[in-house]
C-alpha cells in the first residue's frame, strides 16, 4: 500500500483484488475496487479495442475478479478520493521508493517534458506518491508564473492567420492581405512555462 490509506500502489503486471490478500496482488476496499472496475470498463468501451487497455479485468479461482496493470505507469484518481499508483516494473528493484525514484529519473530524461528541471534528490520519494509529486510540479510552475506576473508570462507573436485570434494589426493587415481578404495579420501571446527546454 502507498503512503496513505487512500493511495494503493502496485507495479506493472501486478493485480488488484477486491479485499482478498494474495501473492502479487494488492487488496482494495470493495468500493475502491468497484470504482476502478468502472474506470476499466468505461475506458474499454471508449477505446473500442483491447490493445488500448491500460488495465485488464479478469477472474482467478479463489480470488474472484482481479484488475491487472498492463503497459501503464502513472496515477489514476478515482471518484471518492482513492488514488491508484502504478510504478514501473524494474529488474532488481523491489522497494516502492526506489521504483518511484527510477521512474522520476526516466521522466527527467524525456525531451521537451515539463519534468526536466526538477532534482530527484530534492523530492522525498519515500514520503510522496506520484500524484503528490505531479501536484508539486504544477505548484512549482504556478509559483514561477506568479513571481514574474501573468503579463510577463506571455511572449508576443505576430502571425498572418486564417482567423482572428489576439489583436488585429490594421496597418500590417492592409499591407499583407490587401488581395487576401480571408487572412488576418494579428498579434497573439503564447504562454511561457518558465522551464528550460534544453
Amino acid at each position: 500500500m502507498g503512503s496513505s490509506s487512500s493511495v494503493y500502489t502496485v507495479t506493472e503486471y501486478r493485480a488488484f483484488t477486491k479485499g482478498v490478500a494474495a501473492s502479487g496482488c494488492t487488496p482494495l476496499p470493495e468500493e475502491t475496487f468497484e470504482a476502478l472496475e468502472s474506470f476499466v470498463l468505461s475506458a474499454r468501451a471508449g477505446s473500442g479495442t483491447e490493445a488500448m487497455e491500460l488495465l485488464s479485468l479478469s477472474a482467478r479461482r479463489g480470488l474472484g475478479k482481479i484488475i491487472t496493470a498492463r503497459n501503464y505507469v502513472g496515477v489514476i484518481a478515482l471518484p471518492g478520493g482513492a488514488v491508484i499508483e502504478i510504478l514501473p516494473k524494474i529488474a532488481g528493484v523491489t522497494a516502492e521508493e526506489e521504483a518511484r525514484r527510477v521512474f522520476l529519473d526516466m521522466l527527467r530524461a524525456l525531451r521537451e517534458a515539463p519534468f526536466r528541471d526538477f532534482e530527484v534528490s530534492q523530492l522525498d520519494a519515500a514520503r510522496l506518491n506520484l500524484f503528490e509529486i505531479f501536484i508539486r510540479f504544477f505548484l512549482e510552475d504556478v509559483t514561477v508564473l506568479t513571481r514574474q506576473g501573468l503579463a510577463a508570462a506571455y511572449t508576443p507573436r505576430e502571425e498572418n492567420l486564417g482567423f482572428i485570434r489576439g489583436k488585429l494589426l490594421v496597418p500590417q493587415n492592409i499591407t499583407y492581405n490587401l488581395a487576401h481578404k480571408e487572412r488576418f495579420f494579428v498579434r497573439t501571446s503564447l504562454p511561457w512555462t518558465g522551464r528550460k527546454t534544453a
